[in-house]
């Protein structure tokens, strides 16, 4: 209203000084029909100083939003790196472990090389000395029975005791004597093969022992088996089978089935084989077979083909 009046006040004037002569011709502004719209930029209306206020208040907000959200990630990234250079640590120590771990597997097996070495040693140094020692006793033996004479006991065996030299023979193909042949090296070897032949017999009777008890807890546990499942083991009138009664009945049935229509089908072709030889060998089974066919086919040329077989008849 008040910018309306000084509208109007603002008319007067300039009516006046046209109508005094002191306006000019570019002063004069011609008024303009109808209503003046007043400039309201001053007076905004409420809702849109809200509409301002509120998306302020909400840039504002969305700031403090970013720098908490950008808080929370600096603060996860620098937990996430002490996280990371932990699992680092943790890393090297567990390839140090892994590595120490490699070394002292070499090592072992390092070792255990050299202990295979020194055991191969002692057993081919174990060899040596008994070899050396039958080559001692065998020495001994000979110096022996150089010294008192030949035949006797313990000395050297005589070119015509034939038993002992054969014996001794055959000892030595075995390895089992020395070179030079003595009764005590014969009788020391047979006494060993007799020992050795003792304790292989017991080794047998005892395997056989052990034998017989496995083959009766296995029939003792076949026996359980079978009287799980109601299997008589004692009836040898009929086989033993594992297949419930009723399945074998009818497998039965369908094998019993299977031979009939083998048989039904066999006695077929042997009929269509028959039927196929007396249509080459007879004509009139030809005639009637061609006759059906033009029934059931041509129903029309039937009475035709009839009246053309009769003509042929009679002619």
């Amino acid at each position: 209203m008040n910018v309306k009046d000084a509208g109007v006040l603002a008319s007067l004037r300039v009516l006046r000084r046209a109508i005094s002569g002191t306006l000019s011709s570019g002063d004069l502004i011609l008024p303009v029909p109808g209503p003046v719209k007043p400039n309201i930029s001053v007076f905004e209306p409420d809702a849109k100083i809200r509409d301002e206020i509120s998306g302020l208040v909400t840039a504002c907000v969305c700031c403090y939003c970013e720098k908490i959200l950008t808080t929370d990630y600096q603060i996860k990234y620098r937990r996430s790196l002490f996280i990371i250079n932990k699992m680092k640590i943790l890393r090297d120590i567990l390839l140090e472990r892994r590595g120490r771990q490699e070394i002292l597997d070499i090592l072992l097996l390092t070792e255990t090389g050299i202990l295979i070495d020194i055991s191969e040693t002692m057993k081919n140094l174990e060899t040596r000395f008994q070899r050396s020692k039958r080559n001692l006793d065998g020495f001994r033996s000979a110096v022996e029975s150089l010294v008192s004479g030949f035949g006797e006991k313990g000395k050297l065996i005589l070119p015509e005791d034939s038993t002992f030299s054969n014996l001794h023979a055959v000892l030595k193909i075995s390895g089992l004597v020395d070179n030079l042949a003595t009764y005590t090296g014969v009788e020391t070897a047979l006494s060993n093969l007799i020992s050795e032949k003792f304790n292989l017999t017991e080794k047998i009777r005892r395997e056989e022992k052990s034998r017989l008890r496995h083959l009766e807890q296995t029939e003792i546990s076949i026996r359980r088996l079978s009287s799980s499942l109601h299997i008589d083991m004692d009836s040898s009138l009929k086989p033993l089978c594992l297949v419930p009664r009723e399945i074998s009945r009818g497998i039965s049935s369908i094998d019993r089935g299977m031979r009939d229509l083998e048989l039904k089908l066999k006695k077929l072709l042997t009929d269509w084989e028959t039927k196929k030889t007396e249509l080459k060998t007879k004509p009139y089974f030809k005639l009637q077979r061609e006759a059906w066919i033009d029934f059931l086919l041509r129903p029309d040329t039937l009475t035709v083909n009839i009246r053309a077989v009769q003509n042929k008849v009679k002619y």
